[in-house]
């Protein structure tokens, strides 16, 4: 039993604990004080009382007093915190997250600059998207003068009329660019006006109404001028005050 006592004597303080007890008289009992020389002056007849009613009493003088008992006591972690409740140290969060405020600030910053970068990447495809979209559209009209409107499914529209030309969407890859030469051609003569059009063993038949004999030259060379396709120019009847024509574009030395 260790307790520590204040305003009362030595014996007083071991009979009230229960120390001291006629029915134990038979037992071993030792006491331990822990004290300084002025406490061990003043109670030195209770040492000699105890003596007599224990058995066995030392007591150690602490010449700097009961600070370096209680040190010790309180190193080896056998104190008692009286620091709790509202009395507790409290944790300041502003000190605990004050180191960190420059790392959290860039953090920050570099969010907000990749949602902006992000934000205008989208803006920029998007306009990209709608632009391509308008140029199909164009180029598909070329063909098909007879529609209106957008485009939605341009992979749809190809497969549609590749299969009204009687080709196979799976036939070799040569139909799109020789596609696109085509509708070139005929954007830069846009006087010319697509009747028909049929592709077959990797050429375009097109069936054209054209003011006039050199705009269909116009056409046939700048299909030639690609290098990679040639045109030529199959028919050319003149009905009224314009010029109905055959055309056939197919791959250079084919």
């Amino acid at each position: 039993m260790s307790f520590v006592i204040a305003g009362i004597s030595p014996s007083d303080a071991v009979t009230a604990a229960g120390v001291i007890d006629d029915d134990q008289s038979e037992s071993s009992q030792h006491l331990f004080v822990y004290c300084d020389a002025a406490v061990n002056d003043r109670y030195e007849k209770d040492w000699a009382l105890l003596r007599h009613e224990l058995s066995s009493v030392d007591v150690n003088l602490l010449p700097d007093g009961i600070l370096p008992r209680l040190a010790v006591t309180v190193a080896s972690g056998e104190g008692i915190n009286l620091l709790q409740g509202r009395y507790a140290a409290k944790t300041d969060i502003t000190v605990m997250l004050r180191p960190w405020r420059y790392a959290a600030i860039f953090l920050l910053a570099l969010g907000v600059v990749s949602i902006i970068g992000k934000g205008a990447d989208y803006y920029r495809l998007s306009a990209e998207r709608t632009a391509l979209q308008q140029q199909f559209t164009e180029e598909y009209r070329t063909l098909r003068p007879s529609g209106s409107g957008q485009v939605v499914d341009p992979v749809g529209a190809v497969n549609e009329l590749r299969r009204s030309l009687g080709a196979s969407t799976t036939a070799e890859p040569v139909f799109l660019p020789l596609l696109t030469q085509l509708a070139e051609a005929l954007q830069q003569n846009d006087a010319a006006v697509v009747e028909s059009a049929s592709y077959r063993a990797g050429a375009i038949d097109v069936r054209l109404n054209a003011p006039d004999v050199p705009t269909l030259d116009r056409i046939v060379q700048a299909v030639n001028a690609s290098g990679r396709f040639s045109a030529t120019l199959k028919s050319a009847d003149s009905v009224g005050d314009r010029v109905k024509s055959q055309i056939q574009v197919r791959e250079a030395g084919a």
